[in-house]
């Protein structure tokens, strides 16, 4: 019991009219903030971003590696291509990259339908390959 300042009995009363809705509320909250505490924040562990910074083949072949296998871990992967990287983006500067390096009985295949095949053939040696 609280003895008030003119020396009588005093009680704390909480006002009737909406302390349930408060309660109810609360209880929202604390499982919102259990289920917060519980998760990984934002999922930023299952995204990989990757910034292409040269227009090197073999550099650029690397971070599609790391992508790809990435992306087969389930991970969200975004790759950026800075202006020196966008070169490599082009599919006939790649397919003149990688022909050189290629056995001689292999052959290039595409699944484009914007680019003719005749266009993308012009940057090989031996377009008869693709």
């Amino acid at each position: 019991m609280t003895i008030g300042s003119n020396g009588h009995p005093a009680t704390t009363q909480l006002p009737t009219t909406g302390t349930a809705d408060l309660l109810r509320r609360l209880a929202e909250l604390e499982a919102r903030v259990g289920q917060l505490e519980s998760a990984p924040a934002q999922d930023i562990e299952d995204r990989l971003a990757l910034v292409i910074f040269s227009g090197d083949l073999d550099k650029t072949i690397a971070a599609f590696i790391i992508a790809t296998g990435a992306a087969a871990m389930g991970l969200e992967v975004s790759m950026f291509f800075t202006f020196w990287g966008l070169g490599i983006l082009k599919k006939q500067k790649v397919y003149a990259g990688l022909e050189p390096r290629m056995k001689p009985d292999a052959i290039l295949a595409t699944n484009t339908s914007s680019i003719p095949l005749q266009d993308l053939r012009t940057s090989l040696q031996r377009p008869e390959r693709l």
